[in-house]
């Protein structure tokens, strides 16, 4: 959880925010930082669908773990398949990694005119896709919907 907050601050701090020629400086200050919000949203696609799994918590907590495994077992079973129904895990991850990969090839792409020409008329449309992209990875990964409530 605090990783994501991290990871959604960074990507508001380094790409929605700043104006192109700042971030263009930061870029040149720290070309890594294409590499590092590569491996960032790696890490959340990662983690993404185990993250909100909520059976770790039918198999780790204390209260849970009775002497009876079929009544466990029963319960995991329905933590699993509303987690599946509710949270639909597969599909919200594909909409991440189609989100990840807009932004980060509009991220390359407006990096490589700036690298090559610098800022200007150019490159001014790359950068607006780059925020817009960036605000969309930023709506999809603090949607509401990711909230827990759905656990039964």
């Amino acid at each position: 959880m605090i990783s994501g907050k991290l990871g959604h601050r960074y990507l508001k701090n380094t790409f929605v925010l700043p104006s192109e020629a700042a971030a263009a400086g930061r870029l040149r200050e720290r070309p890594e930082i294409v590499d590092e919000m590569r491996a960032m949203l790696r890490e959340i696609e990662d983690t993404f669908v185990n993250g909100y799994d909520p059976s770790v918590f039918v198999l780790e907590l204390a209260s849970l773990r009775t002497p009876d495994a079929g009544l466990r077992d029963r319960l995991l079973l329905v933590v699993r398949h509303e987690y599946v129904s509710q949270f639909r895990p597969e599909e919200r991850l594909e909409n991440l990694r189609r989100s990840a990969g807009t932004f980060l090839n509009a991220l390359r792409a407006w990096h490589r005119q700036v690298s090559a020409s610098g800022v200007g008329a150019d490159s001014a449309p790359l950068w607006e896709t780059v925020q817009g992209s960036a605000m969309a990875l930023r709506d999809l990964l603090e949607d509401r919907e990711l909230s827990t409530r759905w656990i039964p």
